[in-house]
């Protein structure tokens, strides 16, 4: 029950991202089925590790398994505050182990060949090229990146400012210095901005309505196969700025 009060709560107070509330709520729907018939104060640390170790059984793997964990710990929390228990069982059950593969880093030369196969594959390639150019700059996550609006952009102090609406990760505000091909490439995109659009990058198919696009997932694809760049993503941008 107070599984169910937890999401019901972040959802109604707007605490959390859509995405990570959904994913918070499949956890929650779990421990509900492994522990819905105890009492929260009755749940102990040996019960918490054999319901995962069940789950683990079927395949999941040990990443899943500590979001799940991470779920619960933040239920308990609430109840915590709450006054309903004084302390959470979670506390002493180990995370899961995560074998970590290598990241093989994306050079900017892979950049240059994945613009150029979709400028070749695309009818967006230009504008997909200045959405990778731009998180290959300023090191933004891709939904973020995609909500700026020109006003976001500080040309007197030099500065991007990431997530001013308040709908980035951990809803926090982050202010990115230019650096030289940052502040090349976003003068270029301004010269060619649509006049009309508030947005870096406007939704092709908007109609009368000012709204961003919600994705270059196709163009993507029809870039990585062209170019011959099957592993490369959108975050790989991330790892490449830092």
């Amino acid at each position: 029950d107070f599984a169910a009060e937890y999401i019901s709560r972040i959802e109604e107070g707007n605490r959390k991202r859509p995405r990570s509330i959904n994913t918070e709520k499949g956890h929650a729907k779990f421990w509900s089925g492994a522990l819905g018939n105890r009492r929260l104060h009755s749940i102990t640390p040996g019960m918490i590790r054999q319901a995962l170790d069940k789950r683990a059984a079927t395949g999941i793997s040990p990443r899943t398994l500590n979001l799940a964990l991470t779920t619960l710990r933040n239920i308990f929390a609430e109840a915590i505050a709450d006054g309903l228990v004084d302390e959470s069982p979670c506390q002493k059950v180990a995370w899961r182990k995560v074998d970590k593969k290598e990241r093989r880093l994306v050079t900017a030369q892979d950049f240059d060949a994945l613009c150029a196969g979709a400028m070749e594959t695309s009818k967006n390639g230009q504008q997909f090229c200045d959405f990778v150019r731009l998180l290959q700059y300023c090191g933004g996550r891709m939904s973020e990146t995609m909500r700026l609006r020109w006003e976001d952009v500080d040309w007197d102090r030099k500065l991007l400012v990431i997530g001013a609406e308040g709908k980035s990760k951990n809803h926090e505000v982050r202010h990115v210095d230019f650096n030289p091909s940052l502040e090349s490439h976003l003068k270029d995109m301004h010269a060619r901005r649509d006049t009309r659009s508030q947005w870096l990058f406007p939704s092709p198919q908007r109609g009368k309505k000012d709204i961003p696009s919600r994705s270059f997932r196709e163009s993507l694809l029809l870039a990585r196969t062209a170019s011959g760049l099957e592993h490369v993503g959108f975050h790989d941008t991330r790892h490449h700025f830092i």
